[in-house]
């Protein structure tokens, strides 16, 4: 699966009830990748996330984006298959490393108090493969980095 994560300076994420996926250009910049595929977003955030679509029923299940299916459920990295994308802010992410096929993290350059971060330990199984900034709407600079997992070269020795 794709794993979307958003992060603050020091690769804070879960911050304490404050949900930067409110910010209108990552939110639109995570749709677009996930465009003519499935997005999964937990129940708790989906309120912040899909505010800018107008008014959406409690019980909605699902809703199309710009051709992004939107599927709000209660773990996305349960719930999302293969070519999937889950946009992740629960500490879950470090049990589901050997699920995750690309992750694409936005770093919102501020500060947050929060109760998980992205660790090197984490983050040394991906490396880097893009990196772009641009400005958000509650922040002056997002960097969105696009990770692939390591290959273990040791699989491909005989």
């Amino acid at each position: 699966m794709i794993v979307c994560v958003i992060v603050g300076e020091n690769g804070e994420y879960m911050f304490n009830n404050r949900r930067p996926a409110t910010d209108a250009v990552v939110r639109s910049n995570m749709i677009r990748h996930a465009r003519g595929s499935n997005l999964y977003i937990r129940k708790e955030i989906s309120p912040d996330f899909l505010k800018s679509f107008g008014e959406i029923p409690d019980d909605l299940e699902a809703i199309d984006a710009c051709g992004t299916s939107l599927h709000i459920v209660s773990d996305p990295l349960q719930d999302a298959q293969d070519d999937d994308f889950a946009y992740c802010d629960t500490e879950e992410l470090f049990d589901n490393v050997e699920k995750i096929q690309c992750l694409i993290v936005f770093n919102l350059h501020h500060t947050y108090p929060a109760e998980v971060s992205l660790t090197n330990a984490f983050l040394d199984h991906f490396e880097p493969i893009y990196a772009t900034d641009y400005v958000g709407q509650i922040t002056s600079r997002v960097t969105e980095t696009i990770y692939s997992p390591k290959i273990n070269e040791s699989e491909f020795q005989e």
